[in-house]
């Protein structure tokens, strides 16, 4: 069973669990805002240097780094000398119980054809996710809310686990051992799509870059809110190292029209939302792809929030589902009956 919900933003931190008394020693114990390990260290054991400890019992939550502890992670405190005693354990609110639904699953539009609420099924990625969760779970049921805030996706609502599950998401390059929050904070599905990232620049001024090298120095747009790794990958460190000039307005269509003013040098979006992004504001043959020379690879995926107490059964879920859809021919249709109108640009 599927659900579609439009919300905002703080309404849906303002279901974050509240907690209840347990009388055992050690046990669960949820993030509070502000909180250090240290912190917690001193409150339960009252002693603030076992901070190692309850970091070593929960590398898996947190990861390698202590500073990627997040608010709403739930870790697991273990019992030391007869302390914590009676630790306050996570538990859903009513109204948190009350507007659940199965599984919470976060999205956001404007990024035909794969996520919009104005496509049909919201969208190629958003039929897939709706499909393999039917088949691997009909009985969990899941709700998909349109949260059109994007810089909010990752932090708060993923990252403290206010939300289940988000999509679409491109994978970060985390093998690089960069310290990325999304490396740090989400797990990934396995791959749903695979699309090119590109360079859009104005047909008349395009023999200006004639090999990726050539952005040295450029004035590059990536519209806010979209991720910026795939500007890293493959030996590049364009944003990291500052060899580009980053410019970020709110929408793609802003980026269109840097360009088309000279203000920018090129804007890099995948091969999909650049053609949207053209098509809407009527600038292509003005501004053309450089397709011969792809930035990255992507590939897009479900992500589920590493604080989240059932994420690897979540993710294990998502996957057996895509799967039984991909062997059953339900994925081929999905792709069919959304990229062929979106090439003949209906």
């Amino acid at each position: 069973m599927r659900k579609v919900v439009f919300g905002v933003v703080w309404g849906l931190v303002a279901l974050a669990g509240v907690v209840a008394q347990a009388d055992s020693c050690g046990g669960p114990y949820r993030v509070k805002p502000g909180e250090s390990l240290s912190m917690i260290a001193d409150r339960l054991y009252g002693d603030p240097t076992l901070w190692e400890r309850l970091h070593a019992e929960n590398m898996d939550v947190i990861g390698a780094s202590p500073d990627a502890m997040r608010a709403g992670m739930v870790l697991t405190v273990p019992c030391m000398d007869g302390r914590p005693n009676a630790l306050t354990e996570p538990k859903v609110s009513d109204a948190q119980a009350a507007a659940k639904g199965g599984l919470k699953v976060l999205t956001a539009s404007g990024f035909a054809p794969f996520a919009d609420r104005d496509l049909p099924d919201g969208g190629l990625i958003a039929a897939v996710v709706d499909a393999a969760l039917t088949q691997a779970a009909p009985q969990t049921g899941h709700t998909i809310h349109w949260i059109e805030d994007r810089e909010a996706h990752l932090d708060p609502l993923l990252s403290n686990a206010l939300m289940d599950m988000g999509f679409p998401w491109p994978d970060p390059p985390c093998e690089q051992g960069l310290q990325r929050p999304e490396c740090q904070s989400l797990l990934y599905s396995d791959p749903i799509f695979e699309m090119l990232s590109l360079l859009f620049v104005a047909a008349d001024r395009g023999k200006a870059i004639t090999s990726l090298d050539d952005m040295q120095g450029k004035r590059l747009c990536r519209p806010a809110g979209f991720p910026t790794h795939d500007l890293d990958r493959n030996g590049r460190q364009w944003v990291v190292d500052d060899q580009v000039t980053l410019l970020q307005p709110d929408q793609a269509a802003d980026c269109v029209q840097l360009v088309l003013d000279g203000r920018a040098d090129a804007m890099a979006l995948d091969e999909f939302s650049g053609r949207v992004a053209l098509r809407q504001a009527g600038a292509e043959g003005k501004i053309v792809a450089l397709s011969d020379m792809p930035v990255a690879v992507e590939t897009l995926h479900v992500v589920v929030p590493k604080a989240h107490p059932q994420a690897g059964q979540i993710l294990d879920t998502f996957n057996k589902g895509l799967l039984k859809i991909r062997e059953n021919g339900t994925f081929h249709d999905i792709l069919s009956t959304h990229l062929t109108p979106f090439w003949e640009g209906s």
